[in-house]
Formats: structure tokens, C-alpha cells, sequence
């Protein structure tokens, strides 16, 4: 064999040890990639209780999905417990893992539902109310700035009007001074619009924008959005 093909020659025995020491710290993707490699090469005979460890991997995937889905749903961010969720039907491989987590996005979707059927009753201006309610004050005072132009760009979100709000949101942001909350606007609305990228870096600018220890509860649901964000991107 010559030295090329040494040098990147596959070792299912090394990579297997490795791929044991990944799972064993609770690290079951690069667990699940390094036994897929370790397949690839595998002798018939050792084929079987790798492809169990894959099987494995992907349940502990699913399990860490849906403790990320719960935590979510303790500080009341559904849409990324749902995201959770979704995502830990589509590996698991446990029937007890797909009944708990099929258990849990059943519940959402039953909530949705009715939270669906009060607001459709809701006129805008009783809409805005109850965003304007779960505020911090010093986002209402910035967002009052920029007066009915938000307020329409929001309105527009809500009714799925997405290139619309997006581009109201990024005028304002344009124009104004020193944006702060408006930064989480507008990676709200480049992510409604599909725009990872984007979305990702205005949520940074966010972040980044914010004093210390302001808004925690916004920057906690913003820097667990990122880490999805990134793990997508």
C-alpha cells in the first residue's frame, strides 16, 4: 500500500474506540458519524452491533431533542419546543421515545389550537395590545420611536405578510440611530422569510446591543434560537 493510501486508510477498530469514547460522553453525533465510518469498512461479523450503536446514537439524539423540547417549554418558547420535538420523531428509534415525544407535540398542537381559536376573534389594535403587554420597557419606549410603521410591519408578520414586514423593518433599521430591539425584529422577520444567514446575524446584532443583564429572558431564547440556528446552518 503506498503512503497515500496509508495515510487515509480507514481503521474500524480505532475509529469504533473512538466513536465509544463520543458516546460514552453523551456526544451521539460525532458518535453516530464515527460508527457509520466504522460500518464502511467493517467485517460482516461486526456489522450487526454497530449498526445497534447507530440505532443508539440516534435514540440519544432524540432523547437530548426532547430535554431540550421541555426546557423550552418551562420558559414558554414553543415554537422552538416544537422544532425539538419534530426533530426527535424523525431519529428516534424507540417506540417509548417516539410515544413520549409524539405525547408531547400533541399537547402543543392541542394548545395551538385553542390559543388559534381566541385570537383569530381578535381585532388588531387588541393584538398589539397584547404584544405591547409582554414588552420590556425599554423596548416599548424604542419601538414607540419608530411610531405606526412598526407597528404595521408587525401586524404584517402576524397576517404572514412576510416580505412586507421584512422590508418596513430593515427601513427602520436603516434609519435609525442605535437599534437595539429592533435588531430581534428584524432577524425575526428574515428568518420568517427564510433567510438563515441573515437572520443569524441580526439576532447577534441583538445580542450584542444589549446591556448586561438586560432582557434575560429574551437573551436566553435568543442564544438557544442561535445555537439551532448554527447547528441548521
Amino acid at each position: 500500500m503506498g503512503l497515500f493510501k496509508k495515510l487515509f486508510a480507514t481503521d474500524p477498530e480505532a475509529l469504533r474506540k473512538k466513536a465509544d469514547a463520543l458516546f460514552d460522553n453523551g456526544s451521539f453525533g460525532p458518535a453516530k458519524l464515527a460508527y457509520e465510518k466504522a460500518l464502511e469498512s467493517a467485517p460482516e461479523e461486526e456489522r450487526g452491533p454497530l449498526e445497534a450503536k447507530v440505532a443508539a446514537c440516534l435514540d440519544g439524539i432524540a432523547r437530548q431533542r426532547i430535554e431540550e423540547a421541555r426546557a423550552y417549554l418551562q420558559q414558554g418558547m414553543k415554537e422552538l419546543a416544537e422544532t425539538e420535538l419534530a426533530g426527535a420523531l424523525e431519529v428516534a428509534t424507540d417506540p417509548a421515545l417516539v410515544e413520549e415525544a409524539q405525547a408531547l407535540a400533541d399537547g402543543l398542537e392541542a394548545e395551538d389550537a385553542q390559543a388559534q381559536a381566541t385570537t383569530e376573534a381578535l381585532s388588531d389594535e387588541e393584538r398589539i395590545a397584547l404584544m405591547m403587554g409582554q414588552w420590556e420597557e425599554a423596548q416599548a419606549e424604542e419601538y414607540e420611536s419608530h411610531g405606526d410603521a412598526l407597528v404595521d410591519a408587525l401586524l404584517a408578520l402576524h397576517h404572514e405578510r412576510y416580505d412586507d414586514a421584512r422590508a418596513t423593518l430593515e427601513g427602520l433599521l436603516e434609519e435609525a440611530d442605535a437599534p437595539r430591539y429592533l435588531w430581534l425584529e428584524v432577524g425575526r422577520a428574515r428568518l420568517m422569510n427564510e433567510d438563515l444567514e441573515g437572520g443569524q446575524a441580526a439576532l447577534e446584532s441583538f445580542l450584542a446591543a444589549l446591556d448586561d443583564g438586560e432582557a434575560s429572558e429574551a437573551q436566553v431564547s435568543t442564544n438557544l434560537l442561535l445555537a439551532r440556528l448554527a447547528d441548521d446552518l
